[in-house]
């Protein structure tokens, strides 16, 4: 059994992606690009998971400056990777230094990043809109992303979504593993109804960037929710497959996430009460009995 066939019976973790396991033999041909446009907590490395174990490319978090480093690093930039800030840079910016540091790193990367990791004919990358504008709305960004299919994934849920997200803000785990990959919270208050607005006011802001991005480049993206593909997650891949012109009767259908990992980690109060409390914050608007 290769380490592709084996990693399609198992859930991959944030880590198991950044690892050489899943590098590719050099790839020299023009593939096929998939982007996932997504936002944090929306159910985005699941469907890497899945497109993964089809052989659908090997989709992860590239241009998340937490991945960026360690994998620039293991691909030989760890000098250069090391000292970049990928911070957003407005217009004026731009006039005064046409080519920022990361730019330019960004020209010996995505090269690197598409040799190494391209399978099935296909270089995919999930990338959350706060991270398109913080690394990939330049001009070597936007020549990545041009041509490529657009798979935009959102979450009915947004206040479920949000809930998710501040708990990660918390705990510092984004992962279906326990790894921690940024900086915890001293003080832990899982029932911080600010906190959990301003979640949701960023995550209703990432939705909306990728709305306006789209509508002013002219993509007519695959939309998909969270909620739906955890339903029927092949008929999603399905679907991803033939927008790239791929007979999905051609990828293996193996994989199956039989038992779901746990959302949140084990001390998280029950995410019910979370939810109640914020909802009983005063101001909200009562719905309508559903029964009248």
């Amino acid at each position: 059994m290769t380490t592709m066939e084996a990693d399609r019976m198992r859930r991959l973790s944030e880590k198991d992606v950044n690892g050489p396991d899943l590098d590719q033999a050099p790839f020299a041909g023009e593939a096929r690009k998939l982007f996932i446009c997504s936002s944090p907590r929306s159910g985005s490395y699941m469907l890497c998971r899945y497109l993964i174990a089809a052989g659908l490319g090997v989709p992860h978090e590239y241009f998340n400056p937490h991945i960026m480093r360690p994998m620039g690093e293991r691909f030989g930039f760890g000098e250069t990777v090391r000292d970049l800030k990928w911070a957003w840079r407005g217009r004026l910016a731009r006039l005064m230094q046409p080519k920022a540091p990361e730019e330019a790193f960004l020209e010996t990367y995505i090269p690197e990043l598409r040799r190494r990791r391209t399978a099935g004919g296909v270089f995919a990358a999930k990338v959350h809109y706060a991270q398109y504008e913080r690394v990939l709305d330049n001009p070597v960004g936007h020549a990545l992303l041009e041509g490529g299919v657009f798979v935009s994934l959102v979450r009915e849920d947004l206040l479920g979504q949000a809930l998710s997200l501040h708990v990660s803000n918390l705990t510092g785990r984004w992962s279906i593993d326990e790894t921690v990959t940024t900086a915890p919270s001293q003080s832990r208050n899982y029932f911080d109804n600010d906190a959990i607005d301003a979640c949701v006011t960023s995550l209703a802001d990432e939705d909306n960037g990728w709305r306006m991005f789209f509508a002013r480049n002219g993509i007519r993206p695959l939309f998909l929710t969270y909620e739906s593909f955890r339903a029927d997650p092949w008929r999603d891949v399905d679907a991803i497959a033939r927008a790239l012109g791929i007979d999905p009767a051609a990828l293996p259908h193996d994989y199956v996430e039989r038992d779901m990992p746990a959302e949140f980690p084990p001390e998280v109060p029950d995410r019910r009460k979370i939810r109640a409390s914020f909802l009983e914050r005063p101001g909200r608007i009562v719905p309508a009995d559903p029964a009248r």
